[in-house]
């Protein structure tokens, strides 16, 4: 089963998104396997044409479905977050107003 959707970007069922974001991670784990690869390669070979392709994955991951992926925590994961933390203040003015 492909994790990306045809954009590239990965898709889910859920829905909460969670998977989505999971997996993102689980993309980032493997882009970083590749870099792993490019430095070893880099280190036997030095920088030949698979080399400049994995280099070239791995900034594409980084570069692209890394930073959507941050965006996406941020609108989602942190907006849930705000909303928390502004209930939290709400109950503790209206526990402090109630002495």
């Amino acid at each position: 089963m492909n994790p990306q959707g045809d954009s590239g970007r990965p898709h889910s069922t859920a829905r909460d998104g969670f998977d989505v974001l999971d997996a993102c991670h689980r993309q980032t784990i493997f882009a970083l396997g590749k870099l792993s690869a490019l430095i070893a390669r880099l280190t036997e070979r030095g920088p030949d044409d698979a080399a400049r392709a994995l280099a070239g994955e791995v900034v594409q991951h980084f570069s692209t479905t890394t930073r959507q992926h941050h965006e996406d925590e941020e609108r989602h994961l942190c907006a849930d977050r705000r909303e928390m933390g502004r209930e939290m203040a709400a109950r503790r003015r209206a526990q402090r107003a109630a002495k």
